[in-house]
Formats: structure tokens, C-alpha cells, sequence
């Protein structure tokens, strides 16, 4: 009786391994709204450089992340596979545009986020919730990205962990 119930599991889980291979997974996300994988973690720098290069717009940015054509006045949200960002949403407004990156779960230091910790400024922390904010400012000609990421935590700046979501404002001048 074991002998017939182990080689019952073993036809069993060898059909599985043949059924996988002949169905592939179905894709959650379409190909043309993501960005290709990279071997390590992007950093906000590389992110504001690619910002800095398109157009100062809700499509252009979304167009520059990897993301869809969005419609002046809409918001648009789309997957980044770009590790530890996971998602961002774009929104359009008087000619700012915000953009909102999810991280990926799982704690993150802040020298996972940014490449040059020691170039980012931060203040006190915030008298309401105790988190310390991190902000740099990029600039080109025609507009400036501005991003923020909060912080928690104790000892060298590098360290510490990110907490919620990553903000960045790109302003038109």
C-alpha cells in the first residue's frame, strides 16, 4: 500500500512538472508598461537623470519610466521593475508632476535607495510622527525634481531604514 501511494505521488508530481513546462505562466503586467529588470537596485539618481532627460510632462515622465501615453489632466499608475521601486503613480497638476513610488516590501537601508547617501539633506525629524525626511533637488534647464524620502531610525544616515513610499515634484520653470 506505501509502495503504490509513493509511486502515485511521484507520477503525480512529475505530471505537474510537465504540465508547468508545457503552460507557461500568464503575464500580469503587458510588456510595454514595465521596465527591463536590473541586476541591482536603482537608485533615485538614476531615476532623476532619466527624468531630466524627457519632457517636463505627465506622459513624458511616464513615457521616460518605461510607463504609457497619458491624456494631459489623468493620473496614471503602472509596475516599475526597477528594485526596490515597485510601482509609481503619476499625477499632473498646474503643470507640476508628482510622482509616488511603492517599494518593494522587505526593509530597505537608504543606501539601497539612493547611490550617494552623503549628498541628500535632512532636517529634524517631523514634531507629528518622529520620521525623519531626505531630500535632494536636481536641476536642469526649464525644470527642477525634487524628492523626498522618509526615514527611521537611529545612527549614521545611510542606514537607516525607508519607510512608506518615495515622493518626487518635477517643477517647470
Amino acid at each position: 500500500m506505501r509502495r503504490s501511494r509513493r509511486l502515485a505521488t511521484l507520477c503525480l508530481a512529475s505530471a505537474c512538472v510537465a504540465c508547468q513546462d508545457a503552460w507557461p505562466a500568464p503575464e500580469r503586467f503587458p510588456k510595454e508598461t514595465s521596465m527591463t529588470a536590473p541586476a541591482h537596485p536603482v537608485a533615485f539618481e538614476a531615476i532623476a537623470q532619466r527624468l531630466l532627460q524627457s519632457p517636463p510632462s505627465a506622459s513624458g515622465l511616464s513615457q521616460a519610466l518605461g510607463g504609457p501615453v497619458v491624456a494631459p489632466g489623468n493620473d496614471v499608475t503602472f509596475k516599475l521593475d526597477a528594485a526596490p521601486f515597485t510601482a509609481v503613480n503619476i499625477s499632473e497638476f498646474r503643470g507640476d508632476v508628482d510622482l509616488v513610488f511603492d517599494l518593494a516590501p522587505g526593509p530597505w537601508a537608504f543606501r539601497d535607495v539612493v547611490a550617494e547617501p552623503s549628498a541628500w539633506s535632512s532636517g529634524p525629524r517631523l514634531p507629528h510622527s518622529g520620521v525623519l525626511e531626505s531630500t535632494r533637488t536636481w536641476t536642469a534647464p526649464g525644470r527642477s525634481i525634487t524628492c523626498v524620502v522618509r526615514l527611521d531610525g537611529e545612527g549614521p544616515l545611510a542606514t537607516r531604514a525607508v519607510t512608506g513610499q518615495a515622493r518626487c515634484q518635477v517643477t517647470a520653470s
